[in-house]
């Protein structure tokens, strides 16, 4: 019930901020109005990639703000923030340098000639171009990855229990696909024995379709040592969800997104080649509000609606401060109930995670 209730007020603080943001001037600049003095790009291949903030603007008439990652050869590699990581041809789009980028190129113009085609503008750089090798790597390459970890010590009358836990993250985002990855490693030593050692890993998939709806796929895997009936047993678990859902775009700075899946669930005793089946709907719950620069909150949940009749519940919410780029402090909310895992020990828990974001 708790967390059903910050769910409620995290979506109403939603709500709120886009009223504040409402006054925010969204006008963005278009062609028709610009010559061909106003359209840059940078000067030199190294320049391109340090990157080039400005807009990207599509025959159709969408405009795209973020930066310039790479041109070479008619085609380039841009970055936006909704979007990710998005590739283009001088055929379907062009790029529109800042005001202070457009400075800049008027004083290095001797390096560089723009040849206007068809109402756009064509970007060619005559010092050095990047290979389609290059081009490549860079769509490969995740956006943002991460490795964060924490420790607790508890020095009791009979046990002296030390507990250590260190996650690895990468997202990549692209034109219409965002792909997660999370692996988790959760140590347990109790008067200096291993108690518990589990490893847990999530995958995520979403494809974006029109009219913010989006298909999404999922996966988990979760392996641990169980102790039933005095008997040592190990095992592993095995989700797969595919699904529908939609994309509440609040204001820039925060969003809503809910979907109804179907899920797969295996449960696998290694040691005696026994496996459990089972299968349940879920309907996932993700929030993400961006305070300050430096401030942000995230909180997904999935509510499970098992053949039995029972609900169970699983989810996480991180109050991140970062600190510059790189170092961040997360404050983590975890709380399971009646959800698809053997692991006891993820009830109702906070986490103080350091993360360093590479």
């Amino acid at each position: 019930m708790k967390y059903l209730l910050f769910i409620f007020f995290f979506t109403t603080a939603c709500i709120y901020s886009e009223a504040a943001y409402a006054g925010q001037d969204t006008s963005k600049a278009t062609p028709s109005n610009q010559t061909a003095s106003e359209q840059a790009s940078p000067k030199t291949s190294d320049d391109v990639l340090e990157t080039t903030a400005g807009l990207l603007t599509f025959k159709d008439g969408d405009v795209l703000t973020g930066e310039l990652i790479s041109f070479a050869e008619s085609s380039g590699i841009f970055y936006s923030k909704r979007f990710g990581k998005i590739q283009f041809t001088s055929d379907e789009a062009w790029f529109t340098a800042t005001p202070s980028e457009l400075l800049l190129a008027e004083q290095t113009n001797d390096t560089e000639k723009e040849q206007k085609v068809g109402g756009s503008v064509e970007i060619n750089e005559i010092s050095g171009t990047n290979s389609s090798e290059e081009s490549a790597l860079v769509m490969l390459r995740p956006d943002t990855w991460s490795i964060g970890g924490g420790f607790e010590y508890d020095k009791g009358k009979e046990n002296d229990e030390l507990k250590a836990n260190l996650d690895l993250r990468a997202q990549w985002k692209r034109t219409k696909n965002e792909v997660k990855l999370e692996a988790r490693s959760n140590l347990k030593l109790s008067n200096g024995d291993k108690s518990t050692d589990t490893q847990r890993f999530r995958a995520n998939w979403k494809h974006l379709l029109p009219y913010n709806v989006f298909m999404e796929m999922n996966g988990y895997l979760e392996r641990d040592t169980v102790n039933v009936e005095e008997t040592i047993f190990d095992y592993m678990l095995n989700q797969i969800g595919a699904g529908l859902g939609y994309n509440f775009i609040w204001t820039e700075n925060s969003s809503t997104k809910v979907s109804v899946l179907h899920n797969r669930l295996r449960l696998s005793f290694l040691d005696i080649n026994n496996h459990v089946y089972t299968q349940a709907a879920s309907l996932a719950i993700v929030n993400e509000l961006q305070i300050t620069k430096k401030v942000s909150i995230s909180q997904w949940v999935h509510v499970y609606f098992w053949e039995d009749g029972s609900k169970g519940y699983d989810g996480e919410a991180d109050f991140t401060y970062d600190f510059d780029n790189n170092l961040s402090l997360i404050l983590r909310y975890a709380y399971r109930d009646n959800a698809f895992t053997l692991d006891d020990n993820i009830r109702n828990q906070l986490k103080l995670i350091v993360r360093y974001n590479f």
